[in-house]
C-alpha cells in the first residue's frame, strides 16, 4: 500500500513540475525555429539545387497545401451506380421477342372513377430516397408490392388525387399498366 501511495505522489510531483517549470508548446516551437534559423550554413557552402530537386520540393509543398484530400486522411465517397445503364438492362430483361412493355408519361395517366384503385408499374430514373419511399409507403402506394423487382421499377397503387400528385416527382419517368409486351 505504501508503494502505491509513493507512486501516486511521484506522479503528482511530475505533473506539477511539468506545469510549472516546463516551457509551453509555443515557447518550445519558437526556440526550435530560432535555433534552426541561426544555425543555417553560409550561402556559399550550399550546393545549388538541380531542376529535379526543385520539382520534388515544389510537388511536396503542393501536396501539403492541396485542398484535395489524400487517401490517408480522406473519407471514401460511394459513387452512385449508373442508373441509366441499370435501367436499360432492366428494360432489356423484360423484353419478350424483342418487344417491350408499353410505357407512357405520367401526364397521360387516366385515373378510374373515384374509389377504384389503379395499379401500375412506375419506372424511375434513380432509386427513391428514404424520405420519399416512407411518404409513399405511408400513403399506401406500395401496399400491393410483394417484392421489389428493382429499385428503378416499382409497383404502385394510385387510388386518390393525393397519390396521383406523388407521381409528379422528378425521379418518376414513365408508367406502365402491365409489363407484358405491347402487341403490334
Amino acid at each position: 500500500m505504501a508503494a502505491g501511495i509513493a507512486l501516486v505522489l511521484l506522479g503528482l510531483l511530475a505533473a506539477v513540475y511539468q506545469a510549472v517549470f516546463a516551457p509551453s508548446e509555443e515557447q518550445a516551437y519558437s526556440a526550435a525555429v530560432s535555433t534552426v534559423g541561426s544555425a543555417s550554413l553560409p550561402q556559399a557552402e550550399e550546393p545549388p539545387l538541380g531542376a529535379e530537386e526543385i520539382q520534388r520540393i515544389q510537388l511536396a509543398s503542393r501536396v501539403r497545401e492541396s485542398k484535395i484530400p489524400r487517401p490517408e486522411n480522406s473519407v471514401m465517397i460511394e459513387l452512385q451506380p449508373d442508373c441509366r445503364a441499370e435501367r436499360e438492362r432492366l428494360l432489356k430483361s423484360l423484353e419478350v421477342n424483342g418487344q417491350r412493355a408499353h410505357f407512357f408519361p405520367v401526364s397521360d395517366l387516366k385515373l378510374p372513377p373515384e374509389g377504384q384503385p389503379l395499379r401500375c408499374y412506375c419506372l424511375l430514373s434513380a432509386p427513391l430516397d428514404q424520405l420519399t419511399e416512407e411518404s409513399w409507403t405511408k400513403d399506401g402506394m406500395f401496399r400491393n408490392e410483394n417484392e421489389i423487382v428493382s429499385p428503378l421499377l416499382r409497383y404502385v397503387v394510385i387510388d386518390s388525387q393525393a397519390t396521383r400528385r406523388n407521381l409528379d416527382f422528378a425521379l418518376v419517368d414513365l408508367l406502365a399498366l402491365s409489363l407484358a409486351p405491347e402487341e403490334k
